[in-house]
């Protein structure tokens, strides 16, 4: 995944719910602050919000906008 596609997906994960905390545990991936364990906000993941994280339901969204 490009960056800038990596970025867009962070805001999508955003939209769609998924724990502020979470997304930033992420987005520290490619930052150069500290990485920090997104181990304790994995359990505020809800079964919606897994299935529309899937890369194939994310690109459908990206398509129709």
């Amino acid at each position: 995944m490009k960056l800038e596609e990596f970025y867009e997906y962070l805001n999508y994960l955003t939209y769609i719910g998924v724990n502020k905390e979470l997304v930033e545990c992420l987005r520290t991936i490619v930052n150069t602050r500290d990485n920090y364990n997104p181990a304790d906000y994995l359990d505020s993941l809800t079964t919606e919000n897994i299935v529309r994280a899937k890369q194939k339901i994310f690109n459908l969204n990206r398509k129709r906008t």
